[in-house]
């Protein structure tokens, strides 16, 4: 019996000898796969947050361009408003077809743009007095803004000056010269 007992003892270490080494294999694999998936956990959170940072950073970039392109179409629709002139006939403060249309759109920007205020200048050509050119250049003035007044822009938004024949456009002395020279300019001084 010692014998067939010490085989069964042999075995029975086995067995557990076998046993336990699973056990710690088992162990430092679920230790493992419980490591990597807090690795994997971490590493998904952190990718979250990165995809996160990006996505804000590519929303402030939108939203910053998107000011950028209102700040130039503004200063672009001002300097249009600026630049376009209306021109008069000699002699002449009334007001052309063409004059009409500029001057609907001026009253129109002023009235998408309350509180804005604009200079009405009134110029003329060389021909003529001091006297007579400062008289026809408010004249021309007044025209203007009581036109766009008439179309819903603002009265107190809109004064006029008249500098005759003193601010020429173009210092050439001939018809091309003086029919540029017989207008009304605009100038933004407020908003």
């Amino acid at each position: 019996m010692p014998k067939k007992l010490a085989t069964w003892l042999l075995v029975a270490l086995f067995v557990l000898g076998s046993l336990f080494t699973l056990s710690a294999c088992s162990k430092k694999q679920v230790q493992k796969e419980g490591d990597e998936s807090m690795k994997s956990s971490s590493s998904r959170e952190d990718a979250d947050e990165a995809r996160r940072r990006e996505m804000e950073r590519e929303r402030a970039l939108r939203e910053s361009k998107l000011q950028e392109e209102a700040r130039l179409r503004e200063m672009s629709q001002k300097e249009m408003f600026e630049n376009q002139n209306i021109l008069f006939g000699y002699n002449d403060a009334t007001l052309t077809d063409d004059a009409k249309d500029i001057l609907s759109k001026k009253a129109q920007f002023m009235k998408d743009n309350p509180g804005m205020r604009v200079k009405v200048e009134g110029h003329c050509d060389e021909r003529g007095t001091v006297e007579y050119n400062l008289a026809l250049g408010e004249r021309r003035a007044a025209a203007a803004k009581q036109y766009m007044i008439s179309l819903g822009a603002s009265a107190s938004g809109l004064s006029t000056i008249s500098y005759g024949k003193e601010r020429p456009l173009d210092p050439a002395h001939n018809e091309g010269a003086w029919s540029k020279n017989r207008r009304a300019q605009f100038v933004i001084t407020g908003k």
